[in-house]
Order: structure tokens, then C-alpha cells, then sequence
């Protein structure tokens, strides 16, 4: 059976609670749309503008799919949205510890809006899929931050936050004695 999902990873971050994970062993790469586990903004921006991204990403057997893992960026130009192949910040191939990447472009003519989605590559062998994680996704816009994703989930926290306050409450009332 194929793997191919998006889950929180809360051991392998660069910044706290945790990082995305992206798992493929299919023939082509997959798409974490937003749907699949968080929904990522649209981000205005104005044409003629230097555009930066940058991210922190992990990679382990990750081959030459079709398109490697990289962040997909669609451009608004007013009526619809476009693939803007050259603003996709592309990963290279194989396994690699964590690493910065980034470029910088300018804001296409006409572009009003960006928004972006998480291309994770695969491994092409069954059972032992390529993974891919992404953490500290940031774009610029002439050298001023105006959007990040840390893709921090701090569920798990809170529920184990309120499982210990609730097993302090159970021990302070066992001893508690009343006057």
C-alpha cells in the first residue's frame, strides 16, 4: 500500500513544538494541499517588490521524482491564480541534515496575492517512502517579513498539560485535609 501523508513530527524540528512531515513512496512527488493539514494563507504582495522565501528543510531517500520536493508558489494576477514555476523553491535530491534555502525574485507584473503549498518527493520504492520536513517557512517582501509558518501544532502539549494538571488535582485532593 502506497504512503503518501502529511503529519506533525514533534521529535525532528528546528523550531519548538514541532515541524511538518511529508511521506511518499509514490512514482511522482505529492501535494500537501491545504486541506491535508493546514491551511496556508494567502499572502498580498505588490508587483515589482523583491520577493524572498526562505525555509529550513530535512530530506532522507528522496530520488529524481518528476519534480523533487520543494514549496509550490501560485501567483494572483487579478482574475485567477497562476504557477509561477520560477518563484518554486526547489530541494535538492537525495538525504540531507538540516539546511537553510532561499532565493529572491521580484513580484511578477500584475500579481496582487501569493499563496503556497508543500511538495514532498518520493522514494519510488513501495513501503520505504521518501520523507521530507519543513520548518521556519518565511517570506519577505524588500527585506520586510510579512508572513511565517513555524507548522507548530501545540495540541499535544495541552492535552498532556491538562492530563498532568488533572493527575496534580486527584493527588492535592486525596491529601488535602480540611479544618
Amino acid at each position: 500500500m502506497a504512503t503518501k501523508k502529511a503529519v506533525y513530527d514533534f521529535f525532528t524540528w528546528t523550531s519548538f513544538p514541532s515541524s511538518i512531515k511529508l511521506l511518499n513512496d509514490e512514482e511522482k512527488w505529492w501535494a500537501n494541499w491545504p486541506t491535508a493539514i493546514e491551511k496556508y494563507p494567502v499572502i498580498p504582495v505588490r508587483p515589482g517588490a523583491e520577493l524572498r522565501l526562505q525555509v529550513k528543510a530535512k530530506q532522507e531517500n528522496v530520488l529524481n521524482t518528476p519534480e523533487p520536493s520543494h514549496i509550490h508558489v501560485d501567483i494572483y494576477d487579478g482574475t485567477k491564480w497562476v504557477d509561477r514555476h520560477d518563484l518554486f523553491l526547489i530541494l535538492p535530491v537525495g538525504s540531507f541534515p538540516w539546511s537553510a534555502f532561499g532565493f529572491t525574485s521580484a513580484v511578477p507584473a500584475g500579481a496582487t496575492a501569493m499563496r503556497y503549498v508543500l511538495m514532498g518527493g518520493s522514494s519510488k520504492v513501495p513501503g520505504e517512502p521518501g520523507v521530507t520536513w519543513f520548518d521556519d517557512f518565511q517570506v519577505f517582501q524588500d527585506g520586510v517579513l510579512i508572513h511565517q509558518n513555524k507548522f507548530s501544532s501545540w495540541t499535544p502539549y495541552m492535552v498532556a498539560g491538562l492530563g498532568m494538571g488533572a493527575v496534580g488535582l486527584v493527588f492535592i485532593g486525596k491529601r488535602a485535609k480540611w479544618f
